[in-house]
């Protein structure tokens, strides 16, 4: 469901280039980026911020992180990336919170008023990365 499209028959990068090639076109030759799910926690009493700009549809099932500022995500990465692991980055989803998956309203609902956070959230690997 939170597949990507980040390639079409050699062509690359933003959004618009890549469906003026899907119209353009009889045969598709993709590329496709696979999310893997992040699973974190977050002590609320510890971090008053989780330092996300996201961006959301009302109807929508996920939050896009358009951007990481100070706070507990970037602290996660911070810890996580010292390890050698995955972090989150811009473009991720966050598609659960607190056991709930729904539209945005409800995953904006479930993070209000809480002492703690358990996120889920979909990484892509291609986020930062060109597709040759």
């Amino acid at each position: 469901v939170y597949d990507r499209i980040v390639c079409v028959n050699s062509v690359t990068g933003e959004t618009d280039r890549i469906l003026r090639e899907m119209r353009q076109s009889l045969n598709w030759n993709l590329v496709v980026d696979r999310p893997k799910e992040l699973k974190i926690f977050v002590d609320c009493t510890k971090y008053p911020s989780l330092g996300l700009d996201l961006k959301y549809s009302p109807n929508g099932g996920s939050l896009l992180i358009a951007s990481i500022g100070d706070g507990a995500i970037k602290d996660w990465n911070t810890k996580m990336n010292n390890g050698g692991s995955v972090g989150i980055e811009p473009r991720d989803r966050i598609i659960e919170v607190n056991s709930i998956r729904g539209s945005a309203r409800e995953l904006l609902d479930a993070a209000t008023n809480v002492t703690s956070l358990n996120l889920v959230i979909l990484h892509y690997e291609a986020n930062n990365k060109t597709v040759s």
